[in-house]
């Protein structure tokens, strides 16, 4: 690609994560609330004004509210830009990761044994992004977790699920795939697997409005349940779940 313009962006010090929060679309789970890091980058435009180039950001031990828990963790993401339109903002972000470590509570856990640091890392494998304020993200994504403990917890936000699924966050080394499309108003998550041992989570979820809409069916061992959501509305379906699911009723 003859190149126009190039620019470079060196490591360089990020003193406030929180400017990366104006990205996100608002939400009430998650908030970043202190913390700095780094970040470098590079972009080119050829003669054609099409883009490509990279984004760095690493921030460790960042302070964030999780479901009004203080908790710390570290957070590195590598953004990989092509097929740019800078006039519409639009870039392909395939191959982009982003990992987040070590997920502390602020707080020492009552029992005595403190608990593993939670983890997770993300890969787009396929996907287009709109930098705007807040990001526009439409792709197919893998992921990995050290446990389902986020998965279930985001199930207990919308209803009630059967006893039997609060021991599913002990499923650990938890591996899944979704398409993902992400806007200002709304989020929605299809086509979702997640797998771990004797574990099975399967869903298609939308998010607008502060209310949800969507499937989900849920096997741990013998045991299985379907969740449906209308309008923040929670009905479970516990005779021949998978059934029910397959239906897309």
């Amino acid at each position: 690609m003859p190149t126009s313009v190039a620019i470079e962006l060196p490591r360089t010090e990020l003193r406030d994560v929180r400017v990366l929060a104006a990205l996100l679309p608002p939400q009430e789970s998650v908030s970043i609330v202190a913390g700095s890091g780094e970040v470098e980058g590079s972009l080119a435009v050829d003669d054609s004004a099409t883009a490509v180039g990279r984004v760095a950001v690493d921030a460790e031990d960042i302070d964030v509210i999780v479901r009004d828990v203080p908790m710390h963790a570290d957070v590195a993401v590598e953004v990989n830009l092509r097929e740019g339109d800078l006039e519409a903002r639009r870039f392909e972000v395939s191959d982009t990761t982003v990992s987040v470590d070590n997920v502390v509570g602020k707080t020492p856990p009552k029992s005595k044994k403190a608990a593993e640091p939670w983890w997770c890392s993300v890969q787009v494998n396929r996907g287009t992004a709109i930098f705007s304020k807040p990001m526009t993200v439409n792709g197919s994504l893998r992921l990995q977790m050290y446990d389902t403990s986020a998965v279930v917890a985001m199930i207990n936000d919308f209803t009630k699920p059967p006893k039997w699924m609060s021991l599913m966050p002990n499923v650990k080394n938890v591996e899944g795939r979704f398409d993902l499309d992400m806007g200002p108003n709304h989020t929605a998550v299809e086509d979702m697997t997640i797998t771990g041992d004797k574990l099975e989570l399967l869903g298609d979820l939308r998010v607008a409005d502060k209310k949800a809409n969507g499937r989900i069916f849920a096997k741990y061992g013998a045991l299985s349940a379907g969740i449906g959501l209308t309008d923040g509305k929670a009905k479970l379906h516990l005779a021949k779940p998978r059934k029910w699911f397959e239906s897309g009723q």
